[in-house]
């Protein structure tokens, strides 16, 4: 009976153990956002951490967004050690390239591996470590550019038991967003392949194109200068800030579908970020995102939704242009432009709000090199006393020149809108100046035929060089030459791409204030 017992005993014992060592190796990955909030911190409450969040098998690489480890332990205050490996089975040696592992509730998750202890929770024993996503997809010397996702591993020992756990990661590239310009829509980018186009999209990346063409003519009760009608606006003629809201919540939504598998792994993953890609007022738009007061919210763990942004023929520094269709002068060329609901606004009075707010033009104004700025472009600038809320955008500038070929089919080639301007408004010192020898002197020479040059990489130097493009669709419309600045032909949709590619630690990028 005695050796029955004893038996029994042992048996029972093995059981324990095997339970104790099986609940140690029960393991979750979770995205904390946004159950496991305290304001823009993870939380630190175990019963929270225990049963809350959202299982992720995968993380975007964009440096902020987290997953919460959670493990099983066989008792409080068991000793555990997490370890991040990476993709050559070796204990990770660059939190940039891998990412980085800490404890819950630590100010800063920056190591390789960590110690901690297990806490006791209302389901039971648990460890908990946090791990933030690589700073980029992309590593340094391109081995990474034609993927769309890989992986690390995290490691976990328990002292307590022979539990030694591994599980893997699996990193994806931030979701792109596509923000159009000035007067501009979402089928601005139907050419921007191969990153975007109605012919299919690279499938290394998930692309999303944000859309502030919505219309607010009923809206305005006044405009500056004024028109006859406006019934036909859109937001895209309203300045930076009023649309930065707006592009702000799109990219949020973005995300959020994007985190629930709307990716190219097709998994569920902890995102907090986008990579932008801005053309013309789009960019500043995008620039201008730091400045509202919601946009370092909890759900973005205080940095903003915005991890790198590309902008594409931006006006950093204005346009002369700008100035001139709100000059008294060149009224006729501006309320010509208006036939087409492309209004010239400097500031707008909205009815239901009973407030003025400022006009794309007003906000693009600037000579292109730095003066007679605008309060929105200063507002831009370093030694602006206007706070941002989070670090600013890391930023790079692809830039268009058009070629004396493209000028000169002003007169070689004119188009009907062309002709009716220079016919129609021939006291207008604008339609006067479209001529393939004015027009230059207009825009100081080098120029997309809308944005000087220097403008457009903001005085400081290109990320690839310079397209032979024109603006936009409308610079055609115009009368200048083919092709525009996201026509595929310009190589634009590749060097996008190939910054897509470019760690954020590369000195192409600049932190602009």
């Amino acid at each position: 009976m005695r050796t029955l017992l004893a038996i029994v005993f042992a048996a029972l014992t093995l059981l324990t153990i095997c339970a104790h060592r099986a609940a140690a190796a029960s393991f979750a990955m979770i995205d904390p956002v946004p159950d496991l909030l305290n304001g823009p911190a993870i939380t630190t409450d175990p019963n929270a951490l225990a049963t809350g969040g959202t299982a992720v098998q995968g993380v975007a690489a964009e440096g902020v967004a987290e997953i919460v480890l959670r493990v099983t332990a066989s008792a409080a205050n068991e000793s555990f050690t997490f370890t991040v490996i990476n993709d050559q089975n070796q204990p990770s040696t660059s939190i940039n390239d891998d990412g980085a592992i800490g404890a819950a509730g630590s100010p800063t998750i920056d190591q390789s591996s960590v110690n901690l202890a297990s806490v006791s929770t209302s389901t039971g024993p648990m460890a908990f470590a946090i791990y933030r996503a690589p700073l980029d997809f992309a590593r340094a010397g391109g081995g990474d550019d034609s993927l769309t996702q890989r992986a690390i591993t995290i490691q976990w020992t328990a002292s307590n038991s022979a539990d030694n756990s591994s599980t893997q990661v699996t990193i994806i590239r931030p979701l792109v967003a596509l923000v159009h310009g000035l007067w501009g829509e979402p089928s601005d980018w139907n050419d921007f392949g191969p990153l975007y186009s109605t012919a299919g999209n690279d499938p290394r990346f998930a692309v999303r194109t944000a859309d502030y063409s919505f219309d607010i003519g009923e809206s305005l009760a006044s405009t500056t200068p004024s028109y006859d009608i406006v019934g036909g606006a859109k937001a895209n003629s309203l300045g930076f800030a009023y649309n930065a809201g707006q592009v702000a919540q799109q990219i949020d939504s973005f995300v959020a579908a994007f985190k629930a598998g709307a990716n190219p792994a097709g998994i569920a993953v902890a995102a907090v970020q986008a990579d932008v890609v801005g053309h013309s007022m789009g960019g500043d738009v995008t620039r201008t995102m730091p400045l509202l007061e919601n946009f370092a919210s909890a759900t973005t763990l205080g940095q903003g939704n915005v991890h790198k942004l590309v902008t594409v023929d931006t006006p950093h520094l204005g346009s002369p242009l700008a100035l001139a269709l709100l000059a008294n002068a060149n009224e006729c060329a501006r309320d010509t432009l208006a036939t087409d609901d492309l209004y010239s606004f400097e500031s707008v009075t909205i009815d239901e709000l009973n407030i003025i707010i400022s006009g794309a033009m007003g906000d693009l104004s600037g000579n292109g090199a730095g003066g007679a700025l605008s309060y929105a472009l200063a507002a831009l600038q370093p030694g602006s006393s206007i706070p941002i809320f989070t670090p600013q955008i890391p930023t790079a500038y692809i830039a268009g020149v058009m070629s004396q070929t493209q000028l000169n089919d002003l007169t070689t080639n004119p188009t009907l809108t062309e002709e009716f301007l220079t016919s129609w408004c021939s006291d207008d010192p604008l339609a006067q100046d479209l001529t393939p020898q004015k027009w230059p002197n207009l825009l100081s020479n080098q120029s997309d035929a809308i944005v000087p040059y220097t403008s457009q990489v903001n005085n400081a130097s290109p990320a690839a060089t310079p397209a032979a493009a024109v603006h936009s669709g409308g610079a055609e419309t115009l009368g200048f030459g083919a092709p525009d600045a996201l026509d595929s032909v310009t190589g634009n949709p590749d060097a996008v791409i190939n910054l897509l590619n470019t760690p954020i630690t590369d000195s192409v990028w600049t932190v602009l204030r």
